[in-house]
């Protein structure tokens, strides 16, 4: 494969990312639950993977720690996220979600779920199943080229 054709396979994945995007933002209609987009962000990636520290959180959402911390506070203060510092490194804070935030979450995301359903009910099944065979490896290559991240 030449480097147009490698370019023209990012460029691919990278035109689904807007679609994508409206899709899970509009599920969890940031204005009902009063959240930024980096709220937002946050509560979902702690969602997927569990407690990690502040300066993780920042890497997996790709911001700042001066901007991970003031919407933790934020968060902290809605009751939708515990803080805790290590307890073998006192400097390291990490984050998780709160009871609540994973009520908040989950019912949002039941109804995304089962409307993207909906919505695929025109495709076969043997379509679905190239989706599910596709999107696992789009997952996969996604964690092997930023895995260090």
């Amino acid at each position: 494969m030449n480097d147009s054709q490698r370019r023209e396979a990012v460029l691919a994945l990278y035109e689904m990312f807007p679609s994508f995007r409206k899709a899970v933002i509009g599920a969890f209609n940031k204005k009902v639950f009063d959240l930024t987009r980096i709220q937002l962000i946050m509560l979902m990636t702690l969602y997927y993977k569990g407690s990690v520290s502040m300066g993780t959180l920042a890497k997996l959402v790709n911001t700042s720690n001066e901007q991970i911390t003031r919407a933790a506070v934020k968060l902290t203060e809605k009751g939708y996220v515990t803080r805790e510092h290590d307890k073998n490194n006192r400097r390291i804070v990490n984050i998780s979600l709160s009871e609540k935030a994973r009520s908040v979450i989950a019912e949002p995301e039941e109804e995304f779920i089962n409307d993207l359903i909906k919505r695929f009910d025109i495709v076969s099944d043997s379509d679905m199943a190239k989706l599910k065979k596709s999107a696992e490896f789009i997952i996969e290559l996604l964690n092997k080229v930023f895995a260090d991240e």
